[in-house]
């Protein structure tokens, strides 16, 4: 058993928690503090690009520095975010708040390495095992970073104060955490990798997958809103319930993919998340009942978490253990910078397409994976083995 699990997943808790929570409160906060109207999305932008442009380097840092030192590095630009939001709330600054919201952004893309850390050193039989019960840590940050900020929004003389005077706890509890956390020794200089002789699969291949299937989801998840709203007339409360139970989906299939993975394989579970889009963007073009909404996007919330997964297990088992780090910088510049443009031409493409064409966009992106998928995953492998000169 990897003990780091007792470390990472409730880093892994306290460190999404803050960003669940700067996903609710940003836009509201912009809203009441930008300039103009069209600004109020700005705070969450730079969330997203904050993770997103610091990706690759975070990988790269740790490669440096240490996983240990660099997680603890990232979790301190956390504090620092919830010390800046208290204080741009106090002086009611929208572009000091906008500044803690890319700090906020930073340490979430040291969080995604931690699921690339819980897997150092265990067997391949056991990887997926440990990335899906760090991922189902999330439920619990769904549900706390929605419920509890918002009912202190307004313990304090200033409106969301007390929001993130929790958020700051959080941020501090997640840096104590990683304070346990005991990282693998280092490759040894002298090893190198040997491929066995069937044919090498690139790793560039599961990172698209992972890529188009995490730009998917969001693409959808992020017009959902918007469509349920301005489109049908939907209440908040009824909003509220659908984002919910797509965020429930998205995580709580971790409890057994583990054991899915091992009795399928990951490759036929990143197809069976393949036909679960594709059930999910039918329902969502069949109807827009409330009904439709929900099942729409529960199947949207477990297709993601098959296919991310899977897709992420397959693409550690791609590249010797002395080029991690640099694959896995790459991995997260492309999988969440391709996902930060996504978020940024949803609107976009929901206001030119309309929902129908939303959904048939998704539709190309099951095509493009589909064809990734049968084509190169299921083509003979090359694994890397360590072995001494």
């Amino acid at each position: 058993m990897n003990n780091n699990i007792f470390s990472l997943f409730p880093a892994q808790i306290f460190g999404t928690t803050c960003s669940v929570a700067m996903t609710l409160f940003g836009s509201l906060i912009g809203l009441e503090l930008a300039p103009s109207q069209s600004l109020a999305t700005l705070p969450l932008t730079f969330l997203i690009l904050g993770s997103a442009i610091s990706a690759k380097y975070s990988a790269n840092l740790m490669g440096k520095i240490g996983r240990k030192t660099g997680q603890l590095l990232g979790s301190s630009c956390s504090i620092v975010a919830a010390l800046l939001a208290l204080w741009a709330l106090k002086l009611e600054s929208f572009y000091l708040f906008t500044f803690a919201s890319a700090l906020f952004g930073i340490n979430a893309s040291f969080i995604l390495q931690y699921r690339f850390s819980i897997i150092e050193g265990l067997e391949e039989k056991k990887q997926t095992n440990y990335i899906s019960i760090l991922l189902f840590g999330n439920v619990l940050s769904a549900f706390i970073g929605t419920s509890i900020p918002s009912y202190f929004s307004e313990s304090l003389s200033v409106k969301y104060m007390g929001s993130f005077a929790f958020i700051l706890l959080m941020a501090v509890f997640n840096f104590v955490a990683l304070l346990f956390y005991k990282p693998e020794a280092k490759t040894p200089q002298h090893s190198v990798g040997k491929l066995t002789k069937a044919s090498k699969l690139s790793p560039w291949v599961p990172m698209v997958i992972a890529a188009l299937s995490y730009s998917l989801m969001t693409l959808v998840m992020l017009s959902t809103p918007i469509q349920m709203k301005s489109g049908n007339g939907f209440t908040l409360n009824e909003i509220a319930s659908v984002i919910q139970g797509h965020v429930f989906a998205m995580y709580f299939p971790s409890l057994f993919i583990g054991l899915l993975c091992r009795k399928l394989g990951n490759v036929n579970m990143v197809i069976l998340g393949i036909v679960l889009f594709l059930a999910s963007l039918v329902t969502n073009l069949t109807g827009t009942s409330l009904h439709h909404y929900y099942i729409g996007l529960m199947l949207l919330g477990v297709a993601w978490n098959v296919s991310f997964i899977c897709a992420t297990t397959i693409f550690t088992q791609t590249y010797a253990a002395k080029d991690k780090f640099r694959y896995q910088g790459i991995n997260e510049l492309v999988v969440f910078g391709s996902n930060a443009v996504t978020s940024l031409v949803t609107s976009v493409i929901l206001a030119g397409l309309g929902w129908q064409g939303v959904n048939v966009v998704g539709v190309i992106f099951v095509a493009a994976m589909l064809v990734l998928t049968l084509v190169y995953l299921r083509s003979p492998q090359k694994k890397y083995v360590e072995v001494g000169r």
